[in-house]
């Protein structure tokens, strides 16, 4: 959906210190043929996750990556558990450490707004205020490069205890959980009305970096 997404693979494929950028899609668009030759790097690999007639691409785009010779995997959608409903669910401390313990996506760091969460739940609660502000659920990344030195190391640490030695994140007291195992539901349903949620206000403050 970005239309830049070829500029932005091509440039971390081309940094030394990143073995291999693996690029998910579900098929619904093919990029144009220029835009696959940009991302031609052995580090390279797409993998292709297809929803039936949605994903209705899937044919031209394998063509093409078999073309210019990109490795993809493509298969069905599999594994969609009910987790995406957002909901106070009243936990109390050991009860939210219990499911950050048992969550299946507690490591699937994600960027957005220039600021580092625990997982992508955490992440969009957050861009649509459908949590109050908590502070503690992300690390702020924005501006890194402008810091000084010993600014820096305070966040390396920082993102280091928040990578690994976190018990929860205040998110988990809004999710229904994500554990393996849970039951599966048909993946892929589009819905036909807007889903409502409650948001919070968010407060905004100049941060200086």
């Amino acid at each position: 959906m970005n239309r830049d997404f070829h500029k932005i693979i091509s440039y971390a494929a081309s940094k030394n210190k990143v073995n291999k950028v693996v690029v998910y899609t579900n098929g619904t668009i093919c990029p144009s043929v220029e835009k696959i030759i940009a991302i031609a790097n052995p580090k390279v690999f797409v993998f292709i996750t297809t929803y039936g007639n949605l994903s209705k691409k899937t044919d031209p785009l394998k063509a093409l990556l078999t073309k210019f010779g990109i490795p993809f995997n493509c298969q069905p959608a599999y594994g969609w558990t009910d987790c995406a409903s957002i909901e106070d669910q009243r936990r109390n401390e050991d009860n939210l450490s219990e499911t950050f313990k048992n969550c299946c996506a507690k490591h699937f760091t994600t960027i957005t707004m220039g600021r580092l969460f625990r997982c992508p739940f955490s992440a969009n609660v957050e861009r649509l205020s459908a949590i109050p502000d908590i502070p503690e659920d992300f690390i702020e990344i924005r501006g890194y490069a402008k810091l000084k030195e010993q600014e820096k190391d305070s966040r390396k640490r920082l993102l280091w205890n928040f990578l690994r030695n976190k018990a929860y994140i205040g998110a988990c007291n809004f999710c229904k959980g994500r554990t393996y195992g849970d039951p599966e539901i048909t993946p892929g349903i589009q819905t036909k009305t807007v889903i409502q949620y409650h948001k919070y206000t968010r407060i905004k403050a100049d941060v200086v970096l």
